[in-house]
């Protein structure tokens, strides 16, 4: 799980990457397993493969993931503040536009953010998250944007 989250936040620091959980993810395939591969790659839609919905680790290394969208208000602004540095090549406008329909499919696609019944409390405070960045990218605004 240590190799998994490092390699899965290595994007961090390759911000040039357009795909970057796929650079991620070819960086641990070469040098671990292909179950770090298909952990890594599972972030991109956080949906257990078919083989992999029975296993409990993948579960908690996809909940930590998404533990982010479920931080208090400010917290999550600046992480989406973030994001958006991440994706500073990419145009305001299309950035606003795809993000929102990202997280819209974390809304509409999966009954529960969360997979594990231990992480279910934070459901409540994920989905406002989520819904209320959705609502600023509708309008062009990016909560937390670090202005030069």
């Amino acid at each position: 799980l240590l190799y998994q989250t490092f390699f899965a936040d290595l994007i961090t620091f390759i911000p040039q990457q357009f795909n970057p959980a796929n650079k991620s993810s070819n960086t641990a395939a070469n040098r671990f397993s292909a179950r770090v591969n298909t952990y890594i790659l599972a972030t991109k839609t956080h949906i257990p493969p078919t083989n992999y919905q029975h296993d409990k680790v993948l579960q908690l290394f996809l909940d930590a993931d998404m533990s982010v969208l479920a931080k208090q208000p400010h917290s999550y602004d600046v992480y989406a503040g973030l994001i958006r540095c991440e994706y500073q090549q990419v145009p305001r406008e299309i950035y606003c536009e795809k993000r929102a329909e990202i997280l819209q499919s974390f809304l509409n696609n999966t009954e529960k953010v969360f997979g594990l019944e231990q992480m279910r409390g934070l459901e409540g405070w994920a989905r406002t998250n989520l819904k209320r960045e959705i609502d600023c990218l509708k309008r062009g605004v990016i909560p937390g944007e670090i202005v030069d």
